[in-house]
């Protein structure tokens, strides 16, 4: 039998029997952690003591063992623990950990986020104790290579190659929608998540070809940097295009000669893909222009009747008509066909039941200003009481029409005996509604500014902004899978004043470590590849931070354990 020493020994082995340069000194278990962080199955691989640990973090701890023990054995952890860019992060984690040891009960999610950022700060003290140049040349190509591998299965869902999307159905519970098209998220839970991690992957794919003066590299590397940036513009992200953009000035402010002369090129060929889908892509405009998608989404759903009596578990088919009040034609069939669904609301529990729920087809297409009748089946619950029928439009794997734009109409339904219980269908009406919010992107802003300052020197806790935002703005019920849209208004509600300054004294160290090599802007001396490297891991971290005005992103675990690495880096690329 082989204890776990024995097995992280032969794996590192293993793969540097693959490569004919390696050497022993390199972290090569954290280099295969980089190439698979895409890859996060969404179903749960354990839970324990009430937290829950997917596949991606068990790998990740097994990664981060096995580079601790390699550079343990070298002797060089305590030098790198010693270094201002630990210290600072260290520091993020202490305000993490007093946030959460202060944070209202129960402190279960606080505690764990702060484990998510201890696991962090050890994936940048490991990547931080990684030898120069050439180390950090060989993760920026394994995260060239991981995003473009993901980008190239998300692009395959997209043309519909046979089993892309059984493939891809593995890593995100649904399909997310804008106006007729898919947002992408390939290898990713979510599109926001999927935007940053290609964001950075994007800077490293351009760095092979700014490193390089050989052709066909240089080719490869503009191919690679299309393919990941046709996915991220894919994604629908605008956070992530104002990333990339903030993040290619930053490049070619660093970059002079014909490192620049290159890079100029790449980056007009992305203005022109860009613009092309800005032109051909009627969803791509619409999601620039309207940030809510109010005006796709629209409809008026006038039932039939506006009460019924049912038996438990009865069918009865019942007259709706629906009018297309928005931008976009709904579909009857195809992979964007839409259907009439409903949901039941008990008003003595006030409480929406679980499903599954009679879906009825439209029975053709709806044009915007058009309007047509459907004959629903409806089931009523298998139980006596008092409920409301709630009509809403779905398309199978998406969000509910009712969870975008709130196209719910009403019908007081009694079961059984139930006519006389629960609340009036006035204020069944009013609870469901509150129930249903879904708060934009200013709300969400001003909420989260409303939570720092009612606890401005240490948060809320950790990840805690989503179990509090909706009790502060008086609902019963809100989604908690919410958060401020803003990395920094996220830090500091959670974190208060502790948090946000510790955060932002470790981005100033990374930034003053890096800015220095950047502005050396490449070159054939000596410092040219040191400078190219440092440049592109702080065009990488501006993006990341531009990206983070508008989204939280240290919830996705392929991103933020990349960002962690990230800034490990930094410092590899000093010595």
């Amino acid at each position: 039998m082989y204890n776990l020493s024995q097995i992280l020994e032969h794996s590192n082995e293993t793969v540097r029997a693959a490569s004919p340069d390696c050497d022993s000194s390199e972290p090569w278990a954290l280099y295969a952690l980089v190439l698979v962080l895409p890859f996060e199955p969404s179903r749960l691989f354990l839970r324990w003591a009430g937290l829950e640990f997917t596949f991606l973090e068990l790998g990740a701890g097994a990664a981060l063992v096995a580079t601790a023990a390699s550079i343990v054995r070298q002797g060089r952890l305590v030098e790198v623990a010693r270094s201002p860019l630990v210290r600072a992060a260290f520091l993020f984690l202490v305000a993490c950990l007093v946030s959460a040891a202060t944070a209202e009960p129960p402190r279960i999610l606080p505690f764990k986020f702060t484990l998510r950022v201890l696991a962090g700060v050890v994936a940048l003290s490991l990547a931080a104790a990684t030898k120069g140049e050439r180390a950090v040349e060989r993760v920026l190509r394994m995260v060239a290579a991981a995003g473009a591998l993901s980008a190239l299965i998300g692009l395959a869902d997209v043309v519909g190659i046979p089993g892309a999307a059984a493939l891809t159905a593995l890593f995100h519970p649904q399909a997310f929608q804008v106006g007729d098209a898919p947002r992408l998220s390939a290898t990713f839970a979510y599109p926001n998540g999927a935007a940053g991690f290609w964001l950075f992957s994007l800077v490293s794919a351009v760095f092979l070809g700014l490193r390089t003066e050989r052709r066909a590299v240089r080719y490869l590397s503009a191919l690679l940097a299309a393919v990941v940036f046709v996915a991220l513009i894919l994604t629908y992200s605008r956070g992530a295009l104002l990333g990339a953009a903030a993040a290619s000035a930053v490049l070619w402010v660093c970059t002079s000669g014909r490192e620049r002369g290159w890079l100029t090129r790449v980056l007009a060929g992305g203005v022109v893909v860009a613009a092309t889908f800005f032109v051909a892509s009627r969803s791509f405009r619409m999601r620039g222009l309207d940030s809510s998608g109010a005006e796709w989404y629209r409809a008026r759903i006038l039932p039939e009747s506006s009460e019924l009596r049912l038996a438990p578990d009865e069918g009865r088919k019942t007259g709706v008509v629906l009018e297309n009040k928005g931008t976009e034609s709904w579909e009857a069939s195809g992979e964007l066909a839409l259907a009439l669904s409903y949901r039941w609301y008990d008003r003595s529990s006030r409480k929406l039941l679980d499903g599954p729920f009679v879906r009825t087809p439209l029975p053709r297409n709806v044009r915007p200003g058009d309007s047509v009748g459907v004959v629903a089946e409806v089931r009523a619950p298998d139980r006596e009481g008092s409920f409301l029928l709630v009509w809403e439009l779905t398309r199978e794997g998406t969000t509910p029409f009712v969870e975008k734009e709130g196209l719910e109409q009403y019908v007081s339904i009694a079961v059984g005996g139930g006519a006389e219980r629960g609340q009036t269908v006035a204020d069944a009406i009013a609870d469901f509604v509150a129930g249903s919010w879904r708060p934009g992107r200013l709300e969400l802003w001003t909420l989260a500014a409303r939570l720092f300052w009612s606890h401005p020197l240490l948060g809320v806790g950790p990840d805690n902004f989503r179990w509090r935002y909706g009790g502060l703005a008086s609902r019963e019920r809100w989604d908690t899978r919410t958060s401020a849209n803003s990395l920094y208004l996220e830090i500091l509600a959670t974190t208060g004043l502790l948090g946000g300054a510790s955060f932002a004294w470790l981005i100033w160290v990374v930034g003053r470590a890096l800015l220095p090599l950047a502005r050396e802007k490449g070159g054939s001396g000596p410092s040219g590849p040191s400078g190219l490297a440092a440049a592109t891991l702080a065009a990488g971290l501006t993006g990341f931070l531009a990206h983070g005005a508008f989204d939280y992103l240290l919830s996705f675990t392929p991103l933020y354990l990349l960002f962690w690495i990230w800034l490990g880096i930094a410092r590899a690329a000093r010595a």
